[in-house]
């Protein structure tokens, strides 16, 4: 009856009163008003929950077990439990292979704590010598401000130089580890991890260190000891130069996705590659200004010191 009510084929406000004016009362047009909003939310329920339990597949039988039980204490919670199970379900992950992997941090702890130590030493320095600083950059470019930098024999810019100094070896010796990291190049004597930085590093001290020393013992030996000096001083200042321009390429190899480094290794070779060839060009003039001295000396001097020891580095590291 309340579906014909609904539906305007029984006269609503003649089932309420008999008499033939009360339709036209206000209180009969509301409680009319009440019946038809009543009886279609019955009958809209009534069919959605007919067309979910009938018509509708059910995601996953533990779902359908749980609107079967709860159907018979609450239907007015399976619509809810149909639809945004069968939301959920067809978002679900999947497993798509059994041999997972463990997420590993691309870089090391140690590895994160010597870059932040080495950015803080740099920091340090351009703050406390600021001024010796900017000179030594500034003789990286001038020949005659390294000439008088070595006549003046600074104490402070002999300290300075030592300290950064040790910041290129440190530099050097963790782009070196990335890139070993980077093209697989797996040499197990040297060790894996915080061991093999701290061999690069030792390898790079003590070359720099021995090449130091052979050089003032071959101005003694040959009575050059103002030019050694100054190529040593020279050598020195493009070393100080080389670190610093690697360090920023360390932090972008260390944090950068690695699907984008490449290019930045290449930058990084780039930069060793034109740091040897000044220093060479450093060399010559140096050289040059030498009297009675035989160019034939200075090609073996860069044959010798200069690319021996790349040559004995790629054989061991290629084996």
């Amino acid at each position: 009856m309340s579906l014909l009510m609904l539906l305007g084929l029984i006269d609503l406000s003649s089932v309420l009163s008999p008499e033939p004016h009360a339709d036209n009362s206000i209180a009969a047009k509301m409680m009319e008003l009440l019946f038809i909003r009543f009886f279609f939310a019955k009958i809209v329920n009534a069919l959605v929950l007919n067309t979910v339990r009938y018509l509708c597949v059910m995601p996953s039988p533990n779902l359908g077990d749980s609107i079967k039980s709860n159907a018979d204490t609450n239907p007015d919670s399976v619509l809810s439990e149909v639809v945004f199970g069968s939301l959920i379900e067809g978002h679900l992950l999947q497993v798509n292979t059994l041999n997972e992997k463990a997420i590993e941090p691309r870089n090391p702890d140690w590895f994160s704590i010597s870059l932040f130590i080495l950015m803080a030493w740099f920091t340090w320095m351009r703050v406390v010598y600021s001024k010796l600083f900017v000179q030594l950059l500034g003789a990286i470019f001038n020949m005659n401000t390294t000439n008088q930098l070595v006549r003046d024999e600074n104490i402070l810019i002999q300290r300075a130089s030592v300290m950064l100094s040790l910041m290129f070896y440190c530099s050097f010796a963790l782009f070196i580890f990335q890139a070993l990291d980077r093209f697989e190049m797996n040499i197990p004597w040297i060790g894996f991890g915080l061991f093999r930085f701290l061999f690069i590093l030792m390898a790079i001290a003590l070359a720099y260190s021995l090449k130091t020393i052979l050089l003032k013992l071959l101005g003694n030996v040959f009575d050059i000891e103002k030019p050694a000096a100054s190529y040593i001083f020279n050598f020195t200042l493009i070393n100080i130069s080389t670190g610093i321009a690697l360090l920023p390429i360390i932090l972008i190899l260390a944090f950068v996705d690695s699907n984008y480094v490449l290019p930045f290794y290449y930058t990084g070779f780039g930069i060793l590659i034109i740091s040897f060839i000044y220093r060479q060009i450093r060399a010559l003039r140096i050289w040059s200004s030498m009297q009675g001295v035989s160019f034939f000396y200075f090609i073996v001097y860069i044959c010798t010191l200069e690319i021996s020891p790349f040559l004995i580095l790629y054989k061991i590291i290629m084996g």
